[in-house]
């Protein structure tokens, strides 16, 4: 199961965005997987992609790609995660990816965080849907 980060919605649905190539690139290969879209990065979305032609495209591919959409996780390790980054200034959407993260949901996000900074709260990496920069 991979779980989108609002980077790779905005990237995908704006032709103009410096990651829409990679992002394009990236969605051929993940396509087969069940892909889930949390309702935290679903509002950040639409408050990026704010022109109804923005929101109708990104409709359009949520539908296309047949994307699940699933709540935010319990506040409670959300706060106990953004916490313990705070020197970091996380947001909470990264912090509700962080905390749903596990051996069956992996992230596919473009943040460099991800990979360099965030840890789950046991202490282990991220797992993430794309392993490295191209």
């Amino acid at each position: 199961m991979i779980v989108i980060d609002t980077n790779v919605l905005v990237a995908l649905v704006l032709p103009k965005d410096p990651l829409h190539e990679r992002a394009t690139r990236d969605l051929e290969r993940l396509v087969r997987q069940e892909l889930v879209v949390l309702s935290v990065v679903l509002t950040e979305a639409c408050f990026v992609l704010d022109a109804p032609g923005q929101r109708a495209r990104l409709r359009a591919l949520l539908v296309g790609l047949r994307a699940r959409q699933e709540s935010e996780p319990a506040w409670e390790p959300v706060f106990e995660w953004m916490a313990r980054y705070a020197d970091h200034e996380p947001d909470w959407v990264d912090a509700c990816l962080v905390v749903m993260s596990d051996r069956e949901r992996r992230i596919w996000t473009y943040d460099e965080e991800f990979r360099a900074i965030w840890r789950r709260l046991d202490g282990s990496k991220v797992p993430l849907a794309i392993s490295k920069a191209r």
